[in-house]
This record gives C-alpha cells, structure tokens and sequence, in this order.
C-alpha cells in the first residue's frame, strides 16, 4: 500500500498527523499536504483507496497521469494471481516474472515489474 493511501487511512482512524509523519517516516508537512489535498476534492475515502497509485499520484500531485500504456492495464489485470503465487512455496519474483514475459513479450523488465509488484502490495 503507498504511503499516500496509509496517510488518509491513518487520518480517517484519528490518528494526528505528527504521529503519521512519525509513523511513516515524511516530514509532517507533507502529511499535512496530502491531507489538505484531500479535504479539497470532495471525494470520499474508500473511492480515494481503490484508485490505483498512479492515479492517485495524478490526482494527488497533478501532471499527467502515469502508465496509461497497455502494460500497465495488462499487468494490474494479473495482480491477483501474483500475490496469490506468492504465497506459495518455491515460487519466486524471478520465476513470476519469466512466466508473464513469456505470455506478455512487450511487458515490463524485470526490475519494473518488481517495482509495480511492490507498490501494489
């Protein structure tokens, strides 16, 4: 989970924004930004949560939004299978990957999947 969805959470639970930036390790006025932000869009906190984290990012710190190529929408697709196999015994980031790039050619490298694997988890 970004540290993004876990401010909002921890704020909605009334926890003060000194203990966030404690917490999480951010300095307290970027707690206190993301937490402005937020009371500015009118948008309720589970809608916020389920957004994926590149939207959230657009939504949050505006520009374009990231990954609106197809190997992204293709890789958030296999997400549930993939923390399911992780679970399992033996079953490795690595063989993960070698088994999507082989169904998905023009996917991502290795190091980007990991890092789009660990932003989700």
């Amino acid at each position: 989970m970004s540290k993004l969805k876990q401010v909002l959470q921890l704020h909605h639970s009334g926890v003060s924004n000194r203990s966030i930036a404690s917490q999480l390790g951010l300095y307290k006025e970027t707690v206190n930004k993301y937490i402005r932000q937020f009371k500015g869009l009118s948008i309720d906190l589970q809608e916020v949560l389920q957004k994926d984290n590149p939207e959230l990012e657009h939504l949050f710190n505006g520009g374009s939004p990231a990954y609106v190529d197809k190997r992204f929408e293709d890789f958030s697709k296999r997400l549930p299978y993939l923390e399911k196999e992780l679970t399992r015994k033996h079953v490795t980031r690595l063989r993960l990957w070698e088994e999507y790039i082989t169904e998905y050619p023009c996917g991502y490298g290795y190091t980007q999947f990991c890092f789009h694997l660990n932003q989700h988890a």
